[in-house]
């Protein structure tokens, strides 16, 4: 069982017309070593070269992440892409360091093929919300059948080609300490997952995912409620979440259950 000594932080009032850029730090580091549980890493010049060898098409395995725009042009552009190119691979994305320009990245990126992605950064600030009558939330180690087919279910709705691949990834975070995956049950039937990753006081909701047919019976929200309450129980400093800024469903759950929207944070992908 973990322990958590670390006090609660105090909540204070959030300004909307300020990006909270300590929620935005505490993103960055979670994604950070989210990351490195499963690729490995390699600096550059421009930033930190992200490959996993066994999964070498995988798109969010393989990308420059904490890219700085110093020295970055189309020649540094390129000799990255060869780096990736001469492993067997490809370079998928930039995800750059805090603090840089948006716009002035996607000017040096546009040409190459990367599109721009803007992400809404997240923090709970309320109390954990109601579960629903008749869903059980338990550990997904205690419920590896359950878990495995909620992961190739998810894997699935990403695109068949990968889904298998996807599927092991994620199996394989699953075995890290610092991430607890957790399943919840409708008539002892799989419904849905989350996870709860751990980057010393910060925790990161993660891989929120409800099974097509078990939508709208509560599912979300009592994932929710448990990760928020394993998270005060574990005296985390703060809970944060990501979403798509153009995912309206998945920003309007976030707020439904507690989550304020403080920030955002861009990348750029090939499409």
């Amino acid at each position: 069982m973990k322990c958590r000594t670390a006090p609660r932080k105090e909540v204070t009032a959030y300004d909307d017309r300020m990006e909270n850029t300590g929620l935005i730090a505490a993103i960055h580091r979670s994604e950070q070593s989210y990351t490195e549980q499963v690729c490995r890493r390699e600096t550059l010049a421009v930033g930190h070269a992200f490959f996993a060898s066994e999964h070498p098409l995988v798109p969010e395995c393989n990308f420059v992440g904490e890219a700085t725009l110093d020295g970055l042009d189309d020649g540094a552009v390129a000799a990255v892409e060869r780096i990736y190119s001469d492993r067997g691979g490809r370079c998928f994305g930039w995800t750059p360091r805090m603090g840089e320009d948006a716009e002035a990245f996607e000017r040096r990126l546009a040409g190459r093929g990367y599109v721009r992605r803007e992400f809404s950064c997240a923090e709970f600030r309320g109390a954990p919300p109601t579960a629903a009558r008749g869903v059980r939330v338990l550990a997904a180690r205690a419920m590896p059948r359950a878990y495995r087919l909620l992961v190739e279910q998810r894997a699935a709705t990403e695109g068949e080609a990968l889904a298998s691949e996807r599927t092991a990834i994620q199996l394989e975070r699953n075995n890290d300490p610092q991430y607890d995956a957790l399943v919840a049950l409708i008539d002892d039937e799989p419904a849905g997952m989350a996870a709860l990753h751990s980057v010393g006081t910060i925790g990161r909701m993660r891989e929120l995912f409800v099974a097509p047919a078990r939508r709208r019976r509560g599912v979300a929200t009592a994932l929710v409620a448990f990760v928020a309450a394993q998270a005060r129980r574990w005296a985390m400093e703060r809970l944060c979440a990501t979403a798509p800024a153009d995912d309206q469903a998945a920003l309007g759950l976030l707020r439904g259950t507690g989550f304020s929207i403080e920030g955002t944070i861009f990348a750029f992908r090939r499409p």
